[in-house]
């Protein structure tokens, strides 16, 4: 899969999920609760083990981050996960972590070349 395929795929894992079931500075709370890259390992079958979810979350960051690459090349270095933890990157400030991470994601699917 491309980067951009990788993140469609994770937009549309992440959407149907509500926004309570989002959190913050760890993959899982093992009650059902993740950050983005926890929901998206789960999904890909990785729930066993930290770092199980951790290996399974690995692509989906990568390609965030050549994605925040081309949307905003002035930032050194910024990936899925910052986003999701923290409501002050460049643009993705939306209070509910759930409105960030899927506005990162649409921006990210919407960059016209294949990366």
């Amino acid at each position: 899969m491309t980067n951009k395929e990788i993140l469609q795929d994770a937009l549309n894992i992440l959407e149907p999920i509500p926004k309570g079931n989002f959190i913050t500075d760890k993959f899982t709370d093992f009650k059902g609760k993740c950050c983005a890259l926890g929901h998206y390992a789960v999904d890909k079958g990785a729930m066993d083990a930290p770092l199980a979810l951790e290996r399974g979350s690995k692509e989906l960051r990568l390609a965030s981050v050549e994605a925040f690459k081309r949307l905003h090349p002035n930032i050194l270095r910024c990936d899925l996960a910052a986003i999701n933890n923290f409501n002050d990157i460049n643009g993705y400030t939306e209070p509910e972590i759930k409105d960030r991470v899927i506005h990162f994601l649409k921006d990210a699917v919407a960059i016209e070349e294949d990366f």
